[in-house]
């Protein structure tokens, strides 16, 4: 059974706490397919509760992002994202740039 989660689309405003917004021009010329790591800090800025189960479903934004590149490259960003998903799953991931492979 997956929860639900809710993203606010709304981004932090200022460069001091969005190092995205220095970004912007190579979002404006990205395909669909392109993506970018970043260092993101969380908070729940809502908490709704489901009339129909109780269910309590939190809406969460981005108080802060940081691109690769500044404090870590990509490369040891992708690797610390790939440890962390195999502490949680329990499951070994591929070496960095065999994930899209086909076997």
């Amino acid at each position: 059974m997956s929860v639900p989660l809710r993203v606010s689309v709304k981004l932090p405003e200022t460069a001091e706490v969005n190092g995205l917004l220095e970004m912007l021009s190579r979002f404006k010329r990205a395909d669909q397919h392109s993506s970018v790591l970043a260092i993101v800090r969380l908070d729940v800025v809502r908490l709704v509760t489901r009339t129909e189960d109780k269910l309590i479903v939190p809406t969460i934004e981005i108080k802060e992002a940081e691109p690769e590149g500044r404090a870590l490259p990509a490369s040891q960003l992708r690797e610390l994202m790939d440890q962390a998903r195999h502490a949680r799953n329990r499951v070994p991931t591929l070496p960095l740039g065999i994930e899209g492979l086909a076997l």
